[in-house]
């Protein structure tokens, strides 16, 4: 039986768009993956190269995409996300702790003083049996095994809470490192945009230093150059032109600059 989908489910569901969809555009976000990842040559060709991909888009090479298109373009290719990671549960964080060796060994000792404590009977009154209530000694011993188990549960507890925040302020600085700004070209001007809030259509403007935010083509460059030997070994940066125009997310530009169209 499927119980409700976790947040991750549900943000992959809503980051990954209609792959398969033409709802608002003529192609699929699927056609133009498989094309940049198997980089089909032929089918960069029959849809007319970079202008007639643009075409199809809906994009002006020139001026770029409009504000207006931005939320159609999400629903249809998707959003440039990935879903959070998975934040470890706090009592999960606390089960762990709990597993330490002398943790264990303690817990035991104190179950088993409770034990004492409870079902074997205190000496004194044995030794008091035919005396009066007054006479008899009060049984203390269960403290020394409550005493333990609290010790316990302060320590497990302390590291635990410790855990669960650091774990949570990494994934906070682990988002904030990716949210860096893009150089695009919106509504006919250069914009400054969050990575986030990138898009299928987008004409981004590539500088020296600048690590490539999306799968794309290219469009124009001069003397524009990517270091892919992460993608393909190649110790050497390629140039990208009309005949080399697949341009990988991650590579980073080494020389010249440029302009490419995302489209994955």
């Amino acid at each position: 039986m499927g119980g409700k989908p976790s947040k991750q489910e549900e943000q992959k569901k809503e980051y990954t768009g209609d792959p398969n969809g033409t709802l608002y555009y003529s192609i699929s976000g699927n056609e133009l993956s498989e094309m940049i990842t198997n980089k089909k040559d032929e089918t960069f060709l029959q849809l007319g190269g970079a202008n007639g991909i643009a075409k199809l888009l809906e994009t002006d090479v020139d001026k770029g995409i409009c504000d207006e298109s931005y939320s159609k373009r999400q629903e249809q290719f998707g959003k440039n996300r990935t879903p959070d990671p998975v934040l470890v549960p706090f009592w999960k964080i606390w089960f762990e702790a709990l597993q330490d060796k002398t943790l264990i060994i303690l817990i035991i000792a104190a179950i088993v003083s409770l034990i004492l404590a409870f079902v074997v009977p205190n000496s004194t009154d044995k030794c008091l049996a035919n005396g009066t209530e007054e006479e008899k000694e009060f049984n203390t011993d269960w403290i020394e095994g409550l005493a333990i188990l609290a010790a316990v549960l302060v320590a497990s507890l302390g590291a635990s809470i410790s855990d669960y925040s650091k774990q949570k302020k990494f994934l906070a600085l682990s988002k904030d490192e990716k949210d860096v700004k893009i150089k695009v070209i919106r509504n006919g001007e250069q914009q400054q945009i969050s990575i986030f809030d990138l898009c299928v259509g987008d004409i981004v403007n590539l500088d020296v230093g600048d690590l490539l935010p999306a799968d794309g083509v290219f469009v124009h460059g001069n003397d524009l150059r990517l270091d892919e030997s992460d993608m393909t070994g190649e110790s050497v940066a390629v140039k990208k032109s009309e005949k080399s125009f697949y341009m990988m997310s991650g590579t980073k530009v080494t020389d010249g600059n440029g302009k490419m169209l995302v489209v994955a």
